[in-house]
């Protein structure tokens, strides 16, 4: 999955890698792009309070520097940015919201972009969403977004609001498949904990949908705190539920991985459940009982065909959406290499960009903010 290209040791690479420390997709994301991008130099990587597990399944390249305390990395990385062209700051992966701690995370983020920008240091803003775009919350990561080299939106809207950038797959696209299983028996369901079920009715069709099929039904769960639910979710239904007995992540990664290699169709309402799931060759659904406000955008900005089913609205025929599902696998299998390697370009463009700037070649791109408007 990484570009090939030589290790510049000499670059000092800052980023932080904090997020939901229980969820597996949070580690997922931020893997494949330090993976890709692993070549850029050594890392100095913030990890928060995260726990051994979350730490353990983001890969980190070897010589990776790893801090807890927010002011020993605070210092490395003013001491780093302000070394002429020998650093590179690379902004945290995944979902931006205005909330209190993200406008910290803002503040902090822009203030690091001013100090990287005098010292012609590149600032990469890549495979970010944002929930909402409420002032003053987001005050600091519009101002980052302004003074970043590169802006890079895992989907359209967020490139929208900010009016800045471009669009690109989440980096978890771009992940190796497992070994496939030689059938495709089950269908996996995998829900949020926190948000409204599918009504019983839904249910009771994708039961019986599932047994014309031939496919067994099963819950998946991906998250930690999502198990308990999904236990009384998998006794409500009377299937099995699949979930690791060690709470580690990389066990959550590995049952997840054995179930999503075998499921012909895997509907959830979790992204990275999906993308999972679509990595591993699974047609991919969401019979939602909520509004959606993240999974169809994200799956669009990778050129994804996704639509969900609103289950809890009687009146559509929930067999034929399931019919339709399963029939787009070539088409996701299709796009889904496509976004694998625009993904691979992208990296590869970024670590040639930051070798020839450290081989003082000159460039506009590094030098500037990024002031992509379309």
């Amino acid at each position: 999955m990484r570009p090939r290209t030589k290790s510049n040791r000499n670059t000092q690479v800052i980023s932080f890698l904090t997020g939901q420390y229980d969820n597996l997709g949070d580690a997922l994301l931020r893997r494949s792009m330090v993976t890709l991008l692993q070549d850029l130099g050594e890392w100095h990587v913030y990890v928060g309070t995260a726990p051994q597990d979350y730490v353990s399944s983001l890969q980190l390249p070897a010589g990776t520097v790893v801090y807890r305390d927010p002011r020993k990395w605070l210092l490395q990385a003013i001491k780093s940015l302000m070394r002429v062209q020998g650093a590179v700051l690379i902004a945290n992966p995944g979902e931006i919201s205005s909330t209190r701690i993200e406008l910290r995370n803002g503040i902090i983020l822009a203030s690091l972009s001013l100090l990287a920008r005098i010292f012609s240091n590149p600032i990469y803003r890549l495979g970010i969403g944002t929930r909402d775009h409420k002032p003053p919350f987001i005050w600091g990561h519009a101002l980052s977004v302004r003074l970043a080299s590169k802006n890079i939106w895992r989907d359209a809207l967020s490139r929208e609001i900010f009016r800045r950038g471009t669009v690109a797959p989440d980096w978890a696209f771009a992940l190796d498949a497992s070994e496939a299983a030689k059938t495709r028996d089950l269908v996996c369901i995998s829900y949020r904990g926190d948000k409204k079920l599918p009504n019983q009715q839904a249910f009771i069709e994708l039961q019986g949908w599932c047994d014309r099929q031939g496919f067994e039904l099963v819950v998946v769960s991906q998250v930690k705190r999502d198990v308990s639910s999904h236990e009384e979710l998998a006794q409500l239904l009377g299937v099995r539920h699949m979930h690791p007995d060690s709470p580690t992540l990389d066990e959550f990664e590995r049952i997840a991985r054995r179930a999503y290699s075998r499921s012909a169709l895997v509907l959830s309402n979790r992204i990275h459940v999906l993308i999972l799931a679509a990595v591993e060759g699974a047609s991919l659904g969401g019979i939602l009982g909520h509004p959606d406000v993240k999974v169809e955008r994200t799956f669009h900005g990778a050129g994804i065909p996704f639509l969900v089913h609103a289950g809890s609205q009687p009146g559509d025929s929930l067999s034929d959406y399931l019919d339709g599902a399963l029939a787009q696998s070539p088409k996701v299998s299709e796009q889904l290499r496509t976004a694998r390697s625009q993904l691979k370009k992208l990296a590869q463009s970024i670590l040639d960009q930051t070798s020839a700037k450290s081989q003082g070649i000159k460039s506009p791109f590094l030098n500037g903010a990024d002031t992509h408007d379309h």
